[in-house]
């Protein structure tokens, strides 16, 4: 609890930036993002936070799934 106390504003701020965050449209990665890691695999992503990622989007998406890969694909956060 003393904790939480300390950090109650760090938490207050972040807290409402990622509502802020969940509301405003989503324009795309980023160039830098969209540079493909050649020795990256799919093993590196996140399983918490790609659930995270599509709660976040409203999508209906399992994961792991071929349909996941194909729309991570499509937005640029993939490439082969």
């Amino acid at each position: 609890m003393q904790i939480r106390e300390a950090n109650r504003e760090f938490i207050a701020y972040y807290g409402s930036a990622e509502r802020e965050l969940v509301d405003e449209q989503f324009e795309g990665p980023s160039r830098q993002e969209q540079e493909v890691i050649d020795r990256a695999t799919l093993d590196d992503l996140s399983t918490s936070a790609l659930n995270r990622y599509i709660g976040v989007r409203r999508l209906d998406i399992r994961v792991p799934s071929e349909e996941l890969w194909r729309h991570l694909e499509r937005a640029g956060y993939l490439g082969r």
